[in-house]
């Protein structure tokens, strides 16, 4: 996550060392562009994604665009179909799992401010069927949250993680990446 450090040179030698980057902003995406890396290496993930950041991550394509909502992925689609480009998309599900972290830092469960609902699952993947000639479903997400250190919470999302991606697997074959996402506690003393 290139939030953790934007710095060039940190950058730059991330690159180095054969490790890809995700992304959360336009001015993230060009940090990461300026260190080298391919659009093939970038993720962009973020939930307020202006049309303007979406264009620039499409023009060269990045790897795949985290998409965190239904609002999300009919702009996404848009935007799309003004460039006439196919987007490769991953869809943050929530896997409804509480981490036992403080409330800001809980992003797996129904509350999360971030992500698709499970029951929004259906309706997404109707319109990526529905938008086909703009969207290519890639991938699914599911993030936990930071500072968890509840084992079990990471187990029951992979879980459900597994399950959503077989599922969908049988139905739509260029599913290629699943991405299981969250942070354990790191002591900063």
């Amino acid at each position: 996550a290139s939030k953790a450090c934007t710095l060039q040179g940190v950058l730059r030698l991330l690159r180095e060392e054969g490790l890809s980057v995700e992304v959360n902003s336009g001015g993230e995406l060009m940090k990461a562009r300026l260190a080298g890396f391919a659009p093939q290496e970038i993720v962009f993930n973020g939930v307020i994604k202006t049309d303007d950041e979406l264009r620039q991550a499409l023009d060269p394509g990045v790897k795949v665009l985290n998409v965190d909502s239904l609002y999300e992925l009919d702009r996404i689609a848009a935007v799309a179909r003004q460039m006439g480009l196919r987007v490769d998309v991953s869809l943050r599900v929530v896997p409804e799992v509480e981490g036992g972290t403080t409330p800001g830092c809980e992003t797996g469960s129904s509350i999360s401010k971030f992500g698709i609902l499970q029951e929004e699952v259906a309706p997404a993947l109707a319109k990526i069927r529905d938008e086909a000639q703009w969207l290519r479903l890639k991938g699914l997400h599911v993030h936990v949250g930071s500072q968890v250190s509840d084992i079990s919470a990471y187990a029951q999302a992979v879980r459900f993680l597994g399950e959503l991606a077989a599922g969908v697997k049988a139905e739509m074959p260029e599913l290629a990446l699943v991405n299981m996402g969250g942070g354990f506690p790191v002591n900063y003393v």
